[in-house]
């Protein structure tokens, strides 16, 4: 029977790392399947709440970085109406959420997924959620490192397609993708990077307000 979501694909003592972890809502279900979380979140008062939510359970990791091409400090731009909108690509405030305000900056330290990994070990699994940050992620990532899920909207589609060129040179070979807050596979077999392609281009152009996870393996 094919993976109908990611958490088939989890097992007992698999490493999983939540980039952009927010409150620790998706670790939850993590936990549940057995995993060891790594937790990773920028903003200093959604990293202590996690602190707080998880102390005593050693399975959770908490880091209160965020996560970059390479080590250092980058200012983040914080949402305080809506902290999930919270950003440090600048291209992020001018799509859909563009009404929002900014109203708050903190010099946040910088880690990457490689110091991630020679610290904690290697993911089986890898949300990255960073409003806009995709592609400096990704490129703090010198091999490929189990399965990745990243998200996309059709306004930046293009940049998705960059991410998919970058996940490819990495090793990667086979995508899938998950619409909205569905948590299902729309595809229902992986299909290779030119064909994800296809699919999201065609479907940014026919649905403007389309967004979801892209998942790599």
């Amino acid at each position: 029977m094919q993976p109908s979501t990611i958490m088939d694909f989890i097992e007992t003592d698999d490493i999983v790392f939540d980039i952009g972890a927010h409150t620790g809502d998706k670790a939850v279900g993590f936990l549940r399947k057995g995993a060891r979380v790594v937790c990773v979140e920028p903003q200093p008062r959604l990293a202590e709440h996690m602190r707080s939510r998880f102390a005593g359970v050693p399975a959770v990791v908490v880091v209160a970085k965020g996560v970059g091409r390479a080590p250092g400090t980058l200012t983040l731009d914080i949402c305080t109406r809506s902290p999930v909108l919270s950003t440090f690509a600048p291209h992020w405030k001018t799509g859909r959420f563009s009404a929002y305000e900014w109203d708050e900056q903190v010099e946040v330290e910088i880690t990457t997924m490689d110091a991630l990994i020679a610290l904690h070990g290697e993911p089986k699994y890898s949300k990255i959620d960073v409003e806009g940050f995709e592609m400096d992620v990704v490129r703090g990532l010198s091999c490929r490192a189990g399965i990745l899920s990243l998200e996309f909207t059709s306004e930046y589609i293009a940049h998705a397609m960059e991410v998919v060129h970058r996940l490819v040179t990495l090793g990667y070979g086979e995508f899938n993708v998950a619409v909205g807050e569905d948590p299902r596979f729309q595809l229902a077999q992986w299909v290779p990077w030119y064909e994800i392609v296809r699919i999201l281009g065609n479907s940014a152009v026919e649905n403007q307000k389309l967004w979801g996870d892209l998942y790599a393996r």
